[in-house]
């Protein structure tokens, strides 16, 4: 049995604020969790700095003073890692992207349902399906509204769900996305919390 080709890509306008808003949406999905992984490394980084001002004291305690150098060093690292990550934070636009992507893909949604009720409707009734220009000059608003634009890796992302609908091998998309994804999201927070924890089971080896 064969499946119903969705409406979406029987109609251009249609199809175009599907693929719009799909890959808008996957843009606030994936800017939520940059936001997020970004939030969860500062506040580990901020928990370590704070950890490794009472160390010292510690070392005392265990007479180790001789590792008081290296402590510091660690402390410092920790501490440039806090300070580049507080001033991405600042300077980025990720909340902002975020907000943006997700109001446009909602608006964009809700237009896309609208007019495909009016073609289903027609289509029942057996009348000329609806114009699409006062539904198009709408969607470009939309689109002018948003100053910023979903990236590339949304893109993909989109494209990865038409070619699994179309029955396209999508395993070199998927590896592609996954890649990009882990580049984009969790690697430099990953990162920056290993580099600077490391150091401290290093110090905890040699002194215990």
């Amino acid at each position: 049995m064969d499946t119903p080709t969705p409406i979406w890509r029987v109609h251009p306008l249609l199809g175009t604020m599907w693929k719009t808003k799909s890959s808008r949406f996957h843009a606030a999905d994936r800017l939520r969790s940059r936001g997020w992984w970004k939030g969860i490394a500062l506040s580990v980084l901020s928990a370590y700095v704070l950890v490794l001002s009472v160390v010292p004291k510690f070392i005392e305690d265990t007479g180790a003073v001789a590792h008081r150098d290296y402590i510091g060093l660690v402390a410092l690292t920790a501490s440039i890692f806090l300070l580049v990550f507080s001033v991405m934070s600042i300077f980025d636009e990720d909340k902002l992207r975020y907000n943006y992507m997700l109001d446009n893909a909602k608006d964009i949604a809700n237009l896309y349902h609208i007019y495909k009720l009016e073609i289903d409707a027609a289509n029942k009734a057996g009348a000329a399906l609806p114009a699409s220009d006062a539904t198009n000059a709408k969607y470009q608003l939309a689109i002018e509204k948003c100053p910023f634009n979903h990236d590339r890796i949304d893109w993909l992302k989109t494209t990865i769900e038409i070619d699994k609908e179309e029955g396209k091998p999508v395993f070199w998309k998927r590896v592609h996305y996954v890649s990009w994804m882990f580049y984009d999201i969790y690697f430099w927070p990953v990162a920056s919390m290993i580099i600077a924890l490391v150091p401290s089971w290093g110090l905890l080896a040699r002194v215990c």
